[in-house]
């Protein structure tokens, strides 16, 4: 059995990530990026629908440790003297401004 960070096991994971998708799609709403026309995301939308929860989860798991990674290295882009621990505070703190 596989856990997240958090104590949270995988299956419980994909089990709420799928209700958050229905949640949207049942309201409605559209996450499409700017300049992605309709036919492209339809496409895509039907792509996610054929993933399984699993393969979901994976994909939301890579795209997080993405946005951290790409964080981090903006942050020692713009601070090089910077060490490996105030990089990582630093990533949080904008990680928790983002949520704002």
């Amino acid at each position: 059995m596989s856990h997240d960070r958090s104590g949270i096991r995988s299956s419980e994971l994909a089990t709420i990530l799928v209700a958050v998708c229905s949640a949207l799609q049942i309201l409605g709403m559209d996450f499409r990026a700017p300049g992605v026309s309709p036919d492209v995301a339809l496409r895509q939308a039907e792509r996610y629908r054929r993933m399984t929860p699993t393969q979901k989860l994976a994909l939301a798991d890579d795209l997080w440790r993405l946005s951290w990674d790409a964080v981090r290295a903006g942050i020692r882009l713009r601070h090089p003297t910077f060490d490996e621990a105030t990089v990582e505070a630093h990533a949080r703190v904008a990680f928790r401004r983002a949520a704002d």
